[in-house]
């Protein structure tokens, strides 16, 4: 008899959750474009309903009058934040916490 797998969601926190979602792309909804100064893209896959209820700016992007409202809109270009630091705002909006990245990064206005 084959052993079942355990769902990635049972016996996890909220947050344990959230994370895991952003960090597998499952269900993401929007995608953030990066090119750094050498010209290599990265892009950022997150989730509309966290950006909104972690923001009021992403809540004015997503919710009002914006480009970023549009549900058939593009990849949302961001030219001055490094995409490590935006992944480290993205872990701190899904579960309320952050780690200290290992390599100095540069820093950018948090959308607080």
């Amino acid at each position: 008899m084959a052993s079942q797998v355990p769902a990635w969601q049972e016996n996890k926190l909220l947050a344990e959750r959230n994370l895991y979602m952003l960090q597998n792309k499952i269900a993401t909804d929007v995608c953030f474009e990066f090119c750094s100064p050498e010209g290599r893209v990265t892009l950022v896959n997150a989730h509309t309903l966290m950006l909104i209820a972690s923001s009021p700016v992403f809540e004015a992007m997503f919710c009002g009058g914006m480009a970023e409202a549009c549900p058939d809109r593009e990849n949302i270009k961001i030219e001055d934040i490094d995409a490590d630091i935006f992944n480290e705002m993205l872990r701190f909006c899904w579960i309320c916490s952050h780690i200290i990245v290992s390599r100095p990064i540069m820093a950018c206005a948090v959308v607080w």
